[in-house]
């Protein structure tokens, strides 16, 4: 298991790094030197990740509760990056709606 002085003091090599927590959580350290933490889960027989983000963006303690949170969706049957990719394109149809609709109001004008 990681702690969160180990997670300051990984430093970066020509190769992306993955420095493993636990239950599917990992650190990946890219040789720009950019900290990630993703989580590794299996669902309906797929390997996937989930981004949770960046270290010191989010701590280990937030990161961990995260991956609690994702693994209680997969428990569920949901799956995480379907979940969170749906609720990107929600946020952009709602976005572009918003704009249309003030142009179409503003043309009508």
């Amino acid at each position: 298991m990681l702690t969160e002085q180990m997670c300051k003091d990984f430093t970066p090599t020509q190769k992306n790094v993955h420095k493993t927590d636990s239950k599917g959580l990992f650190l990946k350290i890219q040789p720009d030197g950019g900290k990630y933490w993703l989580f590794r889960y299996r669902f309906a027989g797929k390997q996937k990740f989930v981004h949770i983000g960046r270290y010191l963006d989010i701590s280990l303690e937030e990161a961990r509760k995260q991956r609690d949170e994702l693994r209680a969706a997969v428990k569920e049957g949901r799956d995480p990056a379907l979940e969170k990719k749906l609720a990107k394109l929600r946020q952009k149809v709602i976005m572009e709606h918003t704009l249309e609709s003030v142009c179409r109001e503003f043309m009508e004008k």
